[in-house]
């Protein structure tokens, strides 16, 4: 699920759940009982994921926007710390400390400013590159298993 979440996917893999079943099933079964058991599974298995899926897919933008917002706060957090020291670095003797304070202030927030930029900007980016590169891969294997049902 987590797989289709990431890609884009507008449902679940039913081979996937299959194989799953398959794999969840105790080797103990057989016959009959065991296809059963694994039929049984299988269903139950796609029910819940779908309906787990689909509460997902609801609200992706949601989600997305959530992902880009902590990261944009994790990044001012960190580079605003860093902007305030720096700012304490920089602290100058022969100026009021008003003054300093100021430059101390002015240090965080633009180091603040810069660092959620970078942490929602890099989320945003990081996201288009992954759904790039999953179509590029499912481009390529399209194209790989074409060529093999050529004459």
């Amino acid at each position: 699920m987590q797989h289709a979440l990431s890609s884009g996917a507008k449902n679940i893999d039913q081979k996937a759940i299959a194989e799953l079943a398959n794999e969840s099933i105790s080797n103990g079964l057989v016959w009959s009982a065991r296809v059963k058991a694994v039929e049984e599974l299988t269903q139950t298995l796609s029910k819940n994921l779908s309906k787990e899926f689909e509460k997902e897919t609801a609200h992706w933008l949601t989600n997305v926007a959530r992902e880009v917002a902590l990261n944009a706060g994790g990044g001012a957090m960190g580079a605003g710390a860093a902007g305030g020291f720096q700012g304490l670095v920089d602290w100058d003797p022969k100026i009021s400390v008003e003054d300093n304070l100021a430059r101390v202030a002015q240090s965080a927030a633009l180091s603040a400013a810069t660092g959620a930029a970078m942490g929602g900007g890099m989320t945003v980016g990081m996201k288009a590159l992954g759904h790039g590169l999953a179509g590029a891969k499912h481009s390529w294997l399209l194209q790989k298993r074409l060529k093999l049902l050529a004459p």
